[in-house]
C-alpha cells in the first residue's frame, strides 16, 4: 500500500455507534472498516467465489452460455444440462433443458429453462432461472446420475423450485 493520507467524513452520531458496534463485532478497527468497505465498492469481488467482477461477465451473461442457447434453440435440441447457481450464499443444482420455445434475449436477465420433475426427465415445469446466480453449466446425460452426486454433495436442489410450481398450478404432487 502506498503512502496514507487522512479521508475526513462528516455521519449521523447513530449511524456512528452503529459502524462502531458492527466494527467491534467482527475484531475491526473502524478505520479499517471503512478501508475495507471502500475498496470493496471500488474493486467488487463476487461474494460466492471472491473473483473480481469488474471487466468480468457473469456467467449467466456470457458469450459462451449464450452461444450454447443459440445451438438448441437453432437445432430445437433436447440435450439436458446442469445449471450451477450462487443463491443466497448457498450453491443449487437445476436438471432440466434450455426451453426452446421461449425466446427471451440476455437482456432479459432470466435462463428460460424446463426443469426435470422425475429422474426419468418425462415430466417439466418451465422456470426462469436468474442470469446473475448462474456460476457454470454442463451438459449431461438423460440420467440423473450427475445431478443426483450434487445433490449427495450438498448443492441445494433447484428443481425442488420446480416442483412446488409444478404443485401450486396444478394442484397435485408429484414424488421423484
Amino acid at each position: 500500500m502506498g503512502e496514507s493520507t487522512t479521508l475526513t467524513i462528516r455521519i449521523d452520531d447513530d449511524f456512528k455507534k452503529k459502524v462502531d458496534k458492527y466494527a467491534d463485532a467482527n475484531g475491526l478497527t473502524t478505520t479499517d472498516l471503512v478501508i475495507q468497505a471502500l475498496k470493496q465498492f471500488v474493486n467488487p469481488n463476487c461474494p460466492s467465489c471472491g473473483r473480481p467482477l469488474l471487466g468480468q461477465a457473469l456467467p449467466g451473461f456470457s458469450e459462451q452460455l449464450q452461444e450454447v442457447e443459440a445451438a438448441h434453440r437453432r437445432e430445437n435440441m433436447n440435450q439436458p444440462y446442469l445449471i450451477l447457481t450462487s443463491e443466497n450464499g448457498a450453491a443449487a443444482v437445476y436438471w432440466g433443458a434450455f426451453d426452446a420455445s421461449n425466446r427471451g434475449g440476455i437482456s432479459d436477465g432470466a435462463l428460460p429453462f424446463r426443469c426435470y420433475l422425475d429422474d426419468y426427465a418425462q415430466a417439466e415445469e418451465k422456470i426462469l432461472i436468474p442470469r446473475a446466480v448462474i456460476t457454470g453449466w454442463r451438459s449431461t446425460s438423460a440420467e440423473p446420475e450427475m445431478y443426483q452426486r450434487m445433490l449427495v454433495a450438498g448443492y441445494v436442489d433447484g428443481n425442488e423450485r420446480a416442483r412446488n410450481i409444478y404443485r401450486a398450478r396444478t394442484g397435485r404432487g408429484r414424488k421423484r
